[in-house]
């Protein structure tokens, strides 16, 4: 008697670069929320939370944009987190992230290459809710910012 011979349904595995984006997403999302609350630590003044000052502080050239170099370095220098905790790639994420959330630059899409005053107290106000990770990693990725 013929033993029935049954092909088993191999499970379908993900692309290592879909696999590498989840991850960067995963990473992206649990750094944030820190980022979030030192930012908002940073903005308290003796006369309760002064996000302006915040703004111009990190706004080294007085553009009126914070650019990927200041937020870097206001991570890296004010915040005190460093390349082991937030990586660069996920600094650029959170760059491009507050830039599109924000709603300016043209046909009020964002992105405009900088962060501008409203996109930097929206992300301090309602924090990483705000935010489209998942395709600001993939704009992050592609270098699709400044």
């Amino acid at each position: 008697r013929a033993v029935g011979c049954r092909l088993l349904a191999m499970p379908k595995t993900k692309p290592y670069s879909v696999l590498k984006h989840e991850h960067m997403v995963r990473e992206i999302e649990r750094v944030v929320p820190k980022i979030h609350k030192r930012l908002q630590a940073a903005s308290y003044t003796h006369a309760g939370m002064d996000y302006e000052k915040l703004f111009a502080f990190y706004d080294k050239n007085g553009d009126g944009l914070i650019s990927l170099a200041e937020l870097e370095h206001a991570i890296r220098r004010n915040l005190r987190l460093a390349p082991a905790e937030v990586s660069d790639r996920q600094v650029e994420t959170l760059f491009v992230a507050i830039d599109q959330a924000g709603g300016g630059g043209p046909a009020g899409k964002g992105g405009d290459g900088g962060i501008e005053l409203s996109e930097f107290v929206n992300f301090l106000v309602d924090g990483p809710v705000a935010l489209d990770l998942e395709s600001s990693a993939v704009a992050a990725r592609n270098g699709d910012f400044e």
